[in-house]
């Protein structure tokens, strides 16, 4: 992904943001996101990638020297996703066991302006239930769905920038992959050897 379309790629994440928001106060949502620390969503849970998202996502851990580890991390997932494989039990099945490899130690989304458009759709109306759900005693139904109600009140609300928003984002008809995977598929050069070192230490390990 060329520089400019990384700058118009933060601008449309940033005005899908604001009219979203906008939109789920309209709509008489009450998001209990501010100031969030459980990162219940960026713990367990795998949104859908669209390949330009995967792309502005692998440049970003190319580019910048607090993203190095990002290589690493997605190849050990994907080692370990290739280890412990079974039957009928996809990545979705398995929330909590592959945190996004951009959140921060303390918690905090390193790739903000850049994050995924599910990303900024995703939003909990209950922090204690976040809290509760990522120390494992709550159910699943964090974050809220998403209708396609709130997506059209954000784009009568945004326009032309909202718009183009979801023109990077991945669309249902399009089987896009969870983040892990997509980051593995456009990052496969620099983690191919990652990979199979991953695989290895994890087998070595049981």
């Amino acid at each position: 992904m060329s520089a400019e379309l990384l700058v118009e790629h933060a601008r449309a994440v940033r005005a899908y943001g604001r009219a979203h928001g906008r939109a789920l106060d309209v709509l008489g949502y009450s998001p209990a996101c501010g100031g969030c620390r459980s990162a219940r969503c960026c713990t367990n849970d795998s949104p859908p990638l669209s390949r330009p998202e995967a792309e502005a996502l692998a440049h970003l851990a190319r580019v910048r020297a607090d993203l190095a580890d990002v290589p690493a991390k997605v190849a050990a997932q994907i080692g370990l996703l290739r280890e412990t494989a079974a039957p009928g039990r996809g990545l979705r099945d398995r929330r909590g066991e592959f945190p996004c490899p951009f959140l921060s130690p303390d918690r905090r989304c390193r790739v903000y302006d850049h994050r995924p458009l599910a990303c900024v759709q995703a939003f909990s109306e209950s922090a204690n239930r976040c809290a509760a759900s990522t120390d494992g005693i709550g159910g699943w139904d964090i974050p809220v769905e998403v209708t396609a109600g709130i997506i059209r009140s954000a784009v009568e609300i945004g326009g032309k920038p909202v718009r183009r928003a979801l023109a990077f984002a991945p669309t249902p008809g399009d089987g896009p992959p969870p983040l892990v995977i997509g980051l593995a598929l456009v990052l496969s050069d620099e983690t191919r050897h990652l990979v199979a070192a991953a695989t290895v230490a994890a087998g070595g390990a049981r």
